[in-house]
């Protein structure tokens, strides 16, 4: 499932036609296409300042239960930093999106960002915001909702509910209990996928 959606979904995310945002793949040296995913500290080298990129978002997807009480459904998460959303010019339809401290590993502040779908699943109120959803075995604040259509530029698969990073562990820990997987922290962790929007003066060079 994961080959599926990582090479099918994840990989075919971004609009290249704006000239601006484009994915960021590693391999080895004289490989053929021969491509992995990023650690969480190879992200955070990437993002530092540089002349290359104005700024590197990075996300990964999980599937996770969604509900209330244990009336839960199967449905695709996208876990993501704190600056994913900005890459894309993405503005909240209400409430707000993640904080640098929430998406920071091992943080475990329980929140969570919904579609604009099951915002109207749940009735479209405004009261929606600061309302709980369990995700997993875990009761999640709800503090935004993105906009309407809003699929981080994939045309196949649009999340229902979006995760920061701080709570990396607690989702993966509902699938292995290798320190190396559910850890973002660990350097062999190479789970995420990565976007960045070029500086002006660069482009083009």
């Amino acid at each position: 499932i994961f080959s599926i959606v990582n090479g099918v979904m994840l990989r075919s995310t971004v609009d290249h036609s704006n000239g601006e945002v484009a994915e960021i793949y590693t391999a080895r040296q004289q490989a053929d296409r021969d491509f992995r995913q990023f650690s969480h500290q190879e992200y955070e080298a990437l993002r530092a300042p540089s002349e290359v990129f104005d700024d590197v978002a990075a996300v990964t997807f999980a599937l996770v239960g969604v509900g209330r009480d244990n009336a839960l459904h199967r449905s695709f998460s996208f876990m993501v930093s704190e600056n994913y959303y900005s890459i894309f010019g993405a503005i909240p339809a209400a409430g707000r999106f993640f904080s640098a401290e929430e998406c920071r590993p091992n943080a475990e502040i329980p929140v969570a960002v919904a579609s604009w779908n099951l915002w109207q699943r749940y009735g479209g109120k405004n009261e929606f915001i600061g309302s709980t959803l369990r995700v997993n075995d875990r009761l999640l604040t709800i503090i935004g909702v993105t906009p309407k259509g809003f699929s981080n530029g994939n045309a196949l698969i649009a999340a229902e509910i979006w995760l920061p990073f701080g709570i990396f562990s607690t989702v993966a820990n509902t699938y292995s209990d290798n320190v190396a997987v559910t850890d973002l922290n660990h350097p062999k962790n190479y789970t995420l996928n990565l976007v960045s929007s070029y500086p002006t003066a660069y482009y083009g060079h």
